[in-house]
């Protein structure tokens, strides 16, 4: 790993930065799925946490925000599978669907859905 970036012309660190988020954002979708795997088989309670986000936290050097967002994101993704979809396709954020999480329901999910691409944290949170 670099210490540095300062050797990069503009185009190339643009370019590089532009690929480290493409490549983090494809990282976060599979960590969330890997989160929902962890549940399906209850390895955190098998391992004696008292929730999953404590489990995320010590298992994996997260920070306990971070767990719980991604632990809130991968529990909605399941009932409302469209929320991954939007995830994949760069249409909304982590930080939006665990803002919404809480909201949404079989009732609302059209509205939901539509909301989220582009949603600011205010209009989201409101």
């Amino acid at each position: 790993m670099t210490t540095t970036l300062s050797h990069l012309t503009h185009e190339n660190l643009l370019s590089h930065l532009k690929n480290l988020v493409n490549e983090h954002k494809k990282y976060e979708l599979e960590i969330l799925l890997g989160i929902r795997e962890v549940i399906a088989r209850n390895l955190d309670l098998k391992a004696g946490f008292a929730n999953l986000a404590e489990y995320c936290e010590t298992m994996f050097g997260m920070s306990i925000d971070m767990a719980w967002k991604k632990v809130r994101v991968a529990n909605i993704i399941g009932p409302y599978p469209k929320l991954l979809e939007l995830l994949k396709e760069g249409k909304t954020h982590l930080s939006h669907v665990s803002m919404v999480a809480s909201r949404i329901t079989q009732a609302n999910q059209d509205e939901i859905y539509k909301f989220l691409p582009g949603a600011s944290r205010r209009d989201s949170s409101s």
